[in-house]
Parts: structure tokens; sequence; C-alpha cells
């Protein structure tokens, strides 16, 4: 089976970013490990898209494995592409991901 193609919503680049400078703050070279475990799960969510149960409102979950972390997706399959719609940490409130879907619409 081919690879899905990856898009990422502007909010989720500001999840990942925001994440990574709070890691880097705090120890140096964490913030690298953050995108290197959130690089590999995407890669994983790419090939296998379906692995990942769904969450709330039709989007799929991915937890990561190094961090207490989730990227929240939805799939197209018409196109063959996966929307990340989201990267929160568990603490965070999931509903934001509604917002992110409604101003998507």
């Amino acid at each position: 089976m081919s690879s899905f193609k990856l898009q990422v919503y502007d909010a989720a680049e500001l999840d990942l970013d925001e994440s990574y400078v709070w890691y880097e703050e705090h120890v140096s070279g964490l913030g690298d490990q953050f995108i290197d475990d959130v690089r590999e799960s995407m890669d994983y969510i790419s090939r296998s898209p379906y692995s990942f149960e769904k969450k709330l409102y039709e989007l799929h979950q991915c937890v990561l494995k190094r961090f207490p972390f989730a990227i929240y997706y939805k799939i197209n399959t018409t196109n063959k592409i996966v929307w990340i719609i989201g990267v929160l940490h568990f603490k965070r409130d999931e509903l934001v991901l509604v917002d992110r879907l409604q101003d998507s619409m």
C-alpha cells in the first residue's frame, strides 16, 4: 500500500513550535528529541493511517512513544491525504480541535 500525503494545519505547526521551544528551554536537546518522536509517528501515520482509533469528532489519535502528546488527524481517502489537525499535550483540552475543524470548513 502506498503512503498517504501529510498536510499539517497551521495550528498544528504552532503546537509543534511551542512544544519544541518549551522542551529546549528546560533541557537542551530535548526539543529535538520531541520533534524526532513526532516525525517517527507522522511517518507511521502516512504509511498506516487506519492503525489508530478514532478518538473524537472522527479524528484519529496517535500517542507519541516518548512524550505525553498525541497527534490528532483526519483522513481523506479519496485524495490519499492525512490532515494533521493538532499535536496536543495530554493535559490540553481536546475541544480546541473542534474549533480548528470548524475554522477549516
